[in-house]
């Protein structure tokens, strides 16, 4: 599933890929540097974070720069709720069809994601293992190719990938994810919906 701006403005994809892979949540940055950095001329960069900011990525600090948001506990919580929701929605549509054909293409992508996470695991790869844990909430949403789905769960992965890093630094909650996301692949492959919730 391609990454899908909110707002529809492209330049913001690579711009969030780029707070993605260099930025901490609360981390202040000049415009004009990050203008030179990712190669986007003024007035795109200028739409682009108007963008991020009404979808609120970040806080635009006025003739300064801007500020990747901080998330507060208020912000994880409703986050958290709408992933569930949508989630939850999304689980129950492919446990109907986990024997069609689409169904067993799914079983076969978790699979491999989860088999990405593990070697992640053990080889301490933490970017790594946080990308396949993204991917794998987001084939169970884009299972469903609903466009609005995917888009707020887009924002949402965002906001939590920006958390992500400090909450797997806790000792053995990294094998824990693992753990969980086998529990629910294979509780979807037996069609067990008792089981079948993720974090």
């Amino acid at each position: 599933m391609k990454e899908k701006a909110s707002c529809r403005c492209r330049p913001t994809i690579p711009l969030k890929r780029h707070f993605k892979r260099r930025t901490r949540a609360g981390t202040a940055l000049l415009r004009n540097k990050t203008v030179r950095k990712i190669g986007i001329s003024r007035t795109p960069m200028r739409e682009a974070l108007q963008c991020l900011s009404q979808d609120g990525y970040i806080t635009i600090i006025p003739s300064k720069g801007f500020m990747i948001r901080q998330l507060n506990e208020k912000d994880m919580k409703d986050s958290i709720q709408i992933r569930c929701a949508i989630e939850g929605f999304c689980t129950t549509v492919i446990a109907s069809q986990t024997d069609t054909k689409e169904g067993k293409e799914l079983l076969r992508s978790l699979k491999m994601i989860l088999d990405n996470m593990e070697e992640a695991l053990n080889s301490d790869a933490l970017e790594d293992f946080i990308y396949y844990d993204h991917q794998f909430h987001l084939l169970i949403v884009g299972y469903l190719h609903n466009d609005e789905f995917n888009q707020i769960f887009q924002r949402l992965l965002y906001l939590i990938h920006l958390t992500s890093q400090d909450a797997l630094s806790t000792e053995g909650r990294i094998q824990g994810t693992v753990d969980e996301h086998l529990a629910y692949y294979n509780a979807l492959k037996e069609g067990d919906a008792r089981k079948l919730t993720i974090s």
